[in-house]
């Protein structure tokens, strides 16, 4: 994750959870008033077992951060309104 462009998951509950439970990466603590919410603790990419590629994993895909020129820049604009967009929708807690 640490040279990724962005992350690829199985899904964004198992990330960001709902507003049933939270996601496997992240823990909310309640504050003193009521419905305030706070994410207190989430997914920290420089962990060391995030930097891990599985051994067969395709040298194509996997690659080091040092090789910037190989990573999918035409991406960046879709990514960033996914991860930055102001406008709740039914994906979004």
């Amino acid at each position: 994750m640490n040279a990724a462009d962005f992350i690829i998951t199985s899904t964004y509950q198992e990330i960001a959870g709902s507003k049933e439970k939270s996601g496997q990466y992240e823990s909310h603590t309640a504050f003193t008033m009521p419905g305030l919410c706070r994410v207190v603790s989430r997914v920290n990419v420089f962990y060391p077992k995030f930097n891990i590629a599985a051994h067969g994993a395709y040298q194509s895909v996997y690659f080091p951060n040092t090789k910037k020129s190989r990573r999918l820049t035409s991406f960046h604009p879709v990514v960033e309104e996914l991860l930055y967009i102001k406008d709740e929708n039914s994906d979004h807690m």
